[in-house]
């Protein structure tokens, strides 16, 4: 079974183009009986339609029209081949004389012509055809529905959809080749590639780095592929985790389910089904992880929705899942599928052939606004067109996006191939940017790697963002919107905890991401061992004064578990400040700051033999008061593990 829907090419289609309209039953013809000679040369035009020699039907249909003039399925053969070959014109003609004979003729006729009005953008015809095609009630279920949506994107059309600025250019050879590749996945560095490539109807994955300013050769990933087809995935931002949609395993629950693969460095591990939680029954693929890892969406058969495929989302709920939740507010009653969304959490763009486009599978973006999804926007032209289009990926920054497209071949362009290509991202349509932070811990004493707890926190709503584990190298990689306060924070076993405060800006940009080597240190230190200071980063206090703002809580409190975790521990707190200001105002304000911080301790229980404070006013800098920044970093507070040291 395939992961994913593409329109087959024509020479796949022409025999069904034609059959449909072979089959129609000419109504209201009047006619009593057909020439024989006209009927020879009818049936020598089957006989070649049936072995698809098209070349060799056409001149049979013709001889049978000039034959008996009369006849209309000689003619209505005719449109159909012409069709079938993209000879709109030619196609047209005979179409339309079959309704002169006859306008009564079967509604199938209109509901061609409507289509040959949409290939040459005569949106008003569209109009026309298709509704005098479904005024017939008899027609079958699946073309009304089509029919429909010629309608739909009609109208959408003649309301002049939007137009922009950009340049679609197709990646290289190292990506594209003669096969069809799509579904482009890319981590937040953007240093790899990871995309599915078909191969006489096998669906693998591939990879390319992205070295020297250019994509190197793909590779096939033999990991993970099997015999069967794999694809349609979503790689973490760290690179370390993909979640893809594979089909007829042995362990399936449906006909395609989620698995999941954790890459250790050297290797992707064996596949796993991500279970009931995420997957149902039915047909369940196409994923998209969010950058913190706490949700996943994805595209589903499953009942509930509205549609064929609806988009759904999960969200984590301690090791496992939740209940998955339809997207109700986006689906509709066509296909919507491989949902994107944004590592700033704030746009989702999707494929949908539900809601008004320019054709075929059309790309969309919503947005997400007071925790609900605003109505679809279609991406518009050159990035949507009568083609399909889909598996959009966004980089950080959102200036660049990578997609895949169907494109006829120069060559024969009755065939199609599907590709990737890359465009820079129009302003209306890009999302909010994001960034990164690469954080590597180390043990402060031996600089050995440490796999520890690392949990990012929103300042503003003292929510967790994120909270996961650094892998065996110490390190881990989270993406952050812009324009927010975080609270960075480090803890191991047997450790002091260690924070930072990282402030996203709006200048801030994927190329200067943070990055952070955090150096904890043990409880316990060898004699020879300098015991250092550990700065309580968020940590804030009013200005020139020493009450604390109400965004201190949560190191305060992750000060006191650590307390509360180490009975054996003892601290000094001690505060310091910048230059600005008199000696003893600034000695003044620091032991406040410092005595502010142990009387916050003492109220959550911890005792006071357990505790000091001290005050260094501005004696001690550890960076020069020149500058903002730097007497930003002296006026700071911070402990020091004492455990029974005067």
């Amino acid at each position: 079974m395939s992961i994913t829907r593409y329109n087959c090419p024509w020479s796949l289609t022409v025999l069904v183009c034609l059959l449909v309209l072979q089959a129609c039953q000419v109504a209201g013809q009047g006619k009593a009986s057909v020439s024989r000679n006209a009927q020879k040369s009818f049936d020598r035009a089957q006989e070649a339609i049936t072995r698809n020699l098209l070349d060799e039907a056409e001149p049979h249909l013709l001889d049978a029209i000039e034959k008996d003039p009369q006849w209309l399925q000689p003619r209505i053969s005719l449109g159909a081949l012409y069709f079938a070959q993209a000879d709109w014109s030619r196609s047209k003609i005979y179409f339309e004389s079959v309704i002169a004979i006859d306008s009564l003729i079967e509604p199938m006729v209109y509901y061609k012509l409507g289509e040959i009005a949409w290939k040459e953008g005569q949106y008003p015809q569209v109009l026309k055809k298709m509704n005098r095609f479904l005024a017939d009630n008899k027609s079958r279920l699946e073309i009304r529905q089509k029919a429909k949506k010629y309608l739909r994107d009609a109208q959408f059309m003649e309301n002049h959809p939007p137009v922009y600025p950009t340049t679609i250019t197709p990646l290289p050879n190292s990506i594209n080749s003669q096969e069809m590749e799509y579904l482009p996945s890319l981590p937040a560095r953007e240093d790899v590639m990871i995309f599915t490539r078909r191969i006489r109807g096998q669906e693998d994955f591939y990879s390319s780095k992205f070295e020297a300013g250019q994509w190197q050769p793909s590779v096939a990933m033999t990991d993970l592929n099997t015999v069967l087809n794999e694809g349609a995935h979503s790689l973490s931002a760290d690179g370390k985790m993909l979640i893809f949609t594979a089909c007829d395993r042995s362990d399936g629950l449906g006909s395609c389910d989620l698995y999941y693969s954790v890459f250790d460095g050297s290797r992707w591990s064996k596949p796993a089904n991500l279970g009931p939680a995420v997957n149902s029954r039915s047909w369940d693929g196409q994923p998209s992880l969010s950058a913190n890892g706490k949700t996943l969406f994805f595209s589903s058969e499953r009942s509930g929705g509205g549609g064929s495929r609806d988009l759904w989302m999960i969200n984590r709920k301690g090791s496992g899942w939740d209940t998955a939740i339809n997207l109700s507010e986006l689906n509709t009653d066509g296909n919507e599928e491989v949902p994107f969304i944004h590592a700033s959490d704030e746009s989702l763009y999707f494929m949908s052939d539900g809601h008004p486009g320019f054709g075929g599978t059309d790309l969309f973006i919503a947005r997400r606004g007071n925790e609900k999804w605003q109505p679809p926007v279609n991406l518009g032209m050159p990035i949507n067109t009568a083609e399909d289009e889909g598996a959009l990926h966004v980089n950080l920054s959102g200036t660049t996006a990578y997609f895949a497209r169907t494109v006829s071949l120069e060559t024969d362009q009755k065939k199609v191939q599907i590709d990737i290509f890359e465009f820079p991202l129009p302003q209306e349509i890009r999302p909010i940017p994001a960034t990164y932070a690469s954080i590597q811990v180390l043990d402060r004493v031996t600089k050995r790697p440490l796999q520890s707890v690392v949990e990012m926190v929103n300042l503003a709503t003292n929510k967790s963002f994120i909270k996961t584990l650094s892998n065996k190298e110490g390190e881990v990689l989270v993406c952050l919107p812009l324009n927010e306060d975080f609270a960075l924070n480090i803890s191991k076993e047997n450790y002091a905890f260690h924070s930072e405060h990282i402030q996203v800006e709006q200048l801030t940009t994927v190329v200067d991401p943070f990055q952070f080597t955090i150096l904890l240190s043990p409880i316990e230190l060898d004699a020879a061992a300098e015991e250092l200071p550990i700065v309580l980063n968020n940590v804030f206090f009013e200005s020139g004064s020493a009450e604390l703002e109400k965004r201190s809580e949560y190191e305060l409190n992750q000060l006191y578990e650590f307390l509360k975790d180490n009975l054996a521990v003892e601290i000094e707190i001690r505060g310091h400040t910048d230059d600005i200001g008199s000696d003893i105002d600034n000695q003044v304000l620091s032991e406040l700051r410092a005595k502010a911080i142990y009387d916050y301790l003492v109220t959550k229980s911890i005792t006071g033999d357990r505790l000091r404070f001290k005050g260094f006013g501005e004696t001690l800098p550890i960076a020069e008061n020149i500058s903002e920044v730097g007497r930003m970093k002296n006026r700071r507070t911070e402990f020091l593990i004492v455990n029974g040291k005067k």
